[in-house]
């Protein structure tokens, strides 16, 4: 490394310099340039090893990382690979917002039908209501229908 003294700071200003993304490739970028010559390759391999299989792994738990030998290939796959993650990531936030939309929805719905036909809620249901996954939502939502008590509702 042209001064090895540099590489701790290198890597935070790296890591500290915006999007995750862009920082990673900066690094990378940087190593590339601060290790050139044949008297470094063992460091290079190094580095590649553990950005394979320590910084992506962990930064990009859900991604297959492909096979790579070069820091270079490394800073090509991130460019390549990062569209279409985003659009990945995207994606999986907006169904992830559906699917937490529709369990409110679900929520608010049947505790408006509880009041209705029985009144004030108390403290316990308005937790247990808290606490429901959507599949207990669902259940007592039809409960409701032929419910004379609240307790009937709540039956599984």
């Amino acid at each position: 490394m042209k001064n090895p003294a540099q590489g701790p700071e290198l890597l935070r200003r790296n890591i500290v310099r915006g999007p995750w993304l862009e920082a990673t490739q900066n690094l990378i970028q940087t190593v590339y340039n601060c290790t050139e010559g044949p008297q470094y390759r063992e460091l290079r391999r190094a580095f590649v090893s553990w950005t394979r299989h320590v910084l992506l792994p962990r930064a990009l738990p859900q991604v297959q990382v492909p096979p790579v030998d070069d820091l270079l290939e490394i800073t090509d796959m991130l460019a390549d690979q990062s569209r279409s993650w985003t659009h990945q990531w995207k994606m999986e936030g907006l169904q992830e917002g559906r699917r937490e939309g529709r369990q409110e929805g679900e929520l608010v719905l049947l505790k408006r039908q509880l009041a209705r036909k029985f009144g004030p809620l108390p403290d316990e249901a308005e937790q247990r209501l808290k606490a429901a996954t959507s599949a207990q939502l669902e259940t007592w939502s039809l409960n409701i229908l032929d419910a004379t008590t609240m307790e009937d509702v709540f039956r599984e």
